[in-house]
C-alpha cells in the first residue's frame, strides 16, 4: 500500500496535537497527563505513527523525547493542517455575523498606544469582536507567528528582509530615539551626542533583544561602548516610570513620544541615533489566508496609521 493510502487512513488531527503537546512537554508522561490519556495509549499512538511513517518522530532518552528532523517536517507541516482547520471551523460559526470572531495580535512593545487605538476603534465598531494581544519582542513576535499562534504581527517591516516566508504591508514611518522626563537636566540642552550620555542613568532593553540590539548598533556605528544600564528589563512599563522620576533615559519610538497621551511627558533628546530599523508594518505568513475579523482589524490598524505625522 503506497505511503499515501496508509496515511489517509491513519493520520487523524488528533496525531497532530499529540505530536505537538509531546514536542512542547518533552516528555510522554507529561504529554499524557495535559491530554488526560494514559502514557501506554500515548505510546502505542506514536509507535503506530513512526511504524506508518517508517521513520521515527521522536529521539527517546532518559531525559525525555525530542523530535527527530523528520518530526520536526511533520509538526511544521501539522500546523499549517490545524491552523487552517481552526480558521474553518471559526469561519463556520460566525457565518451568521463574520465580525463576532476572534483575533489573534502580536504587537511590539513600543506599539501599546497604538494599537489600543486600533483595539477601541475596532471594538467600537464591531463590538462582537473579541482580542488576544501579545506584546513582545519583534524576534519573539516573528516565532510566534510562524508557529500559528497569532493571525499577523505589528513590528518593524526590516524583519522580513531575506525572510521569503514573511509579508510586510507598510503601516507608518517610525523611529527610535533616545528620551528623558522634562524635569530632567539634559532637557534644556539643544546640542548633544551618544558621547555626551555614556555616563547617565540608562534604562534600557536586554542586548539579547530586537531594540537592545539597536542600541548596540548606533553606539557602535560611533564607535563608542554601550553604556552601563543601570537598569535593564524587557518591560517598557517600567522604563517609562523609571524616566519619569526624572534621572533616568531611556529609548522610545518617536509615535509614543507625539501620542496625545505621552505629549509634554516624553522629552526627546537632540541626538542623532542612527536608526535604521525601517518603517512599522503588519506582517503576515506568506501564503496564509486571514479571517474576515483579521482582515477587519487590519483594516482600522490601515486606517489609525493613516493619522499618525511620522517624519521620514
Amino acid at each position: 500500500m503506497a505511503l499515501k493510502d496508509r496515511l489517509s487512513r491513519r493520520l487523524r488531527v488528533r496525531d497532530f496535537t499529540m505530536l505537538e503537546v509531546i514536542a512542547t512537554r518533552g516528555s510522554m508522561a507529561r504529554a499524557a497527563e495535559e491530554l488526560g490519556l494514559s502514557q501506554p495509549a500515548i505510546s502505542k499512538a506514536i509507535a503506530d505513527l513512526e511504524h506508518d511513517l517508517g521513520v521515527a518522530v521522536f529521539d527517546r532518552s532518559t531525559r525525555g523525547v525530542q523530535l527527530t528532523e523528520s518530526g520536526q517536517v511533520l509538526l511544521r507541516r501539522g500546523r499549517v493542517i490545524l491552523d487552517e482547520l481552526r480558521h474553518g471551523l471559526e469561519e463556520i460559526e460566525n457565518i451568521s455575523d463574520p465580525t463576532a470572531g476572534f483575533v489573534r495580535i502580536g504587537v511590539s512593545l513600543a506599539q501599546s498606544l497604538f494599537i489600543s487605538a486600533v483595539v477601541e476603534r475596532t471594538s467600537r465598531r464591531y463590538p462582537r469582536m473579541k482580542f488576544g494581544v501579545v506584546m513582545a519582542d519583534p524576534l519573539s513576535l516573528v516565532r510566534t507567528l510562524r508557529e500559528r499562534e497569532l493571525d499577523f504581527a505589528i513590528c518593524r517591516g526590516q524583519m522580513t528582509e531575506h525572510e521569503p516566508d514573511l509579508d510586510a504591508e507598510i503601516l507608518f514611518r517610525d523611529r527610535i530615539e533616545v528620551v528623558v522626563s522634562p524635569s530632567h537636566p539634559l532637557a534644556r540642552r539643544r546640542k548633544l551626542s551618544l558621547s555626551d550620555l555614556m555616563e547617565e542613568r540608562w534604562a534600557l532593553a536586554p542586548p539579547d533583544t530586537y531594540l537592545g540590539a539597536l542600541v548596540q548598533k548606533a553606539f557602535s556605528a560611533q564607535s563608542l561602548p554601550m553604556p552601563q544600564a543601570v537598569v535593564t528589563t524587557s518591560s517598557i512599563q517600567l522604563r517609562f516610570e523609571l524616566m519619569d522620576t526624572g534621572s533616568f533615559l531611556t529609548l522610545s519610538s518617536h509615535s509614543m513620544v507625539t501620542h496625545p497621551t505621552r505629549r509634554g511627558r516624553i522629552k526627546p533628546l537632540p541626538v542623532a541615533f542612527d536608526d535604521d530599523a525601517g518603517p512599522m508594518a503588519a506582517i503576515t505568513l506568506n501564503g496564509r489566508q486571514l479571517t474576515k475579523v483579521a482582515d477587519f482589524v487590519l483594516a482600522e490598524a490601515r486606517s489609525a496609521a493613516r493619522s499618525i505625522a511620522i517624519m521620514e
